[in-house]
């Protein structure tokens, strides 16, 4: 016989970023898939999502109100103290505090110590967390989910701020977890976090998937959140083939300059693909060397070539401050933004995340200016200093390269827009939603001009 409610253990899961720590539109995907394998484990299950509020006591009059059994807090390196704040509340309340997520994967020690939850859950929660619960406090590993497929799909009901991402029919999903190559920023944090061998979600798994967000929240803008989509050109074909049946539905990809041949951006066009966002990071060979990034500035090129050739739109995501940066390659990445004519840029400082090679190395060196958590935030970063202190470049000298950069391209980035606008146009039957998109990306623009250009 099944339990009612009222018998039910009652967990809450708060994703603890608050409207100033923000940098994207996008549903907390991680945190509802954990609710939504809670929800089928029996547990009764409320998420907070403390992203539209200034700050987290909302969160914390939630949490007395539900009165649940465990509260499990998502901590990412930059929300470190917020994660604080919430299990800090709950040991003062006598409710069950497990930490989770990211921060919690690389640097357990760190969040045992500052944060000291009573679960701490390091690796693939989705795997253990119903088990983990049932146990005494502690410290409990996962091992990597071995078959992505067996994942339930997120149930967003769960979600109260749904609406506010899904207003205007943007969603996301993946195909793949983990990443193959070896760039210094990101490794060897993502091989902890998922593992050393990329896992694949199959096509059919993933098709299945963008029906339920279509049929379910009228879903009609899917992002794609892997690290490089495409790895497996055999899935790609098969998944392109599947979704061509769908009307009515575009994507957002994020790949790698190396891997987007001609055969890939056909590919996505016939997906209908109507925006790939690429890690470029810089115009000089020798910090993508530095960076371990493991391509040249010929792949760049060639792959900006192909989105043209295929009217896909592009998202050029560089970084500044870079082990090696000088006047010199601040101009060869001028150049090569000239040259690629990205729809959209962005032009971040490296902020070097913890437990990366850059960041291990650069500490050993002495030249982090990392001094809080907070500081780990590169869209919200505010000293007047380098992330990565350069012995030949100032803060200023680099944040004026940056000014240039975007004051140049800003009658581009309006025509930019102008035809994305003219492109949703035709796609959306319902025109209410084109103009309710229009204000949107107005205000968009205006938050984060700063960024983009």
């Amino acid at each position: 016989m099944k339990k009612n409610n009222l018998n039910k253990r009652k967990i809450v899961l708060v994703y603890p970023r608050i409207a100033g720590d923000v940098y994207s539109s996008w549903a907390p995907r991680g945190v509802v898939l954990l609710g939504t394998i809670l929800l089928k484990h029996g547990f009764d299950v409320k998420i907070i999502d403390s992203s539209f509020d200034k700050n987290l006591n909302k969160a914390k009059e939630q949490i007395n109100q539900f009165k649940p059994e465990f509260v499990a807090v998502s901590a990412s390196s930059d929300l470190v103290p917020n994660a604080k704040e919430i299990v800090s509340f709950c040991k003062k309340n006598n409710i069950k505090t497990v930490v989770g997520g990211p921060y919690a994967t690389i640097n357990p020690d760190d969040v045992k110590k500052t944060i000291n939850p009573d679960y701490l859950v390091v690796g693939d929660a989705e795997e253990i967390i119903a088990d983990v619960l049932e146990k005494k406090p502690g410290v409990y590993k996962s091992n990597s989910f071995s078959d992505i497929n067996l994942l339930p799909f997120p149930d967003y009901s769960l979600l109260p701020t749904r609406n506010k991402y899904f207003q205007f029919g943007t969603a996301t999903t993946i195909g793949t977890l983990g990443c193959p190559f070896n760039c210094s920023f990101c490794q060897p944090v993502l091989k902890k976090m998922f593992g050393s061998k990329v896992r694949f979600r199959s096509p059919q798994n993933i098709y299945e998937e963008i029906k339920y967000l279509k049929t379910n929240y009228g879903i009609r803008d899917i992002y794609f959140v892997d690290d490089t989509f495409g790895l497996n050109r055999k899935n790609l074909r098969e998944f392109v083939e599947l979704v061509s049946k769908e009307k009515n539905i575009r994507f957002i990809v994020n790949t790698r300059a190396d891997i987007l041949d001609d055969e890939m951006g056909r590919l996505l066009k016939k997906m209908n693909c109507h925006m790939v966002s690429i890690g470029v990071e810089s115009g000089s060979q020798v910090i993508l060397d530095n960076l371990k990034k493991g391509i040249t500035v010929n792949d760049i090129l060639s792959a900006f070539f192909v989105c043209k050739k295929y009217k896909l739109h592009t998202l050029a995501n560089f970084m500044i401050g870079n082990p090696g940066e000088t006047t010199e390659t601040l101009a060869q990445t001028n150049n090569l933004i000239k040259k690629i004519k990205p729809t959209f840029l962005y032009l971040s400082m490296l902020t070097p995340y913890p437990g990366t090679d850059i960041f291990n190395e650069s500490k050993e060196k002495g030249l982090l200016n990392l001094m809080s958590y907070k500081d780990y935030n590169c869209r919200s970063y505010k000293k007047k200093e380098l992330p990565l202190k350069n012995p030949v470049l100032s803060y200023d000298q680099v944040e004026l390269f940056r000014k240039r950069v975007f004051l140049r391209r800003k009658l581009l980035v309006f025509v930019s827009i102008l035809s994305m606008l003219f492109d949703d146009f035709f796609f959306f039957e319902n025109k209410l939603l084109f103009f309710k998109i229009l204000m949107k990306r107005a205000w968009v623009f205006g938050r984060t001009r700063k960024f983009f250009g």
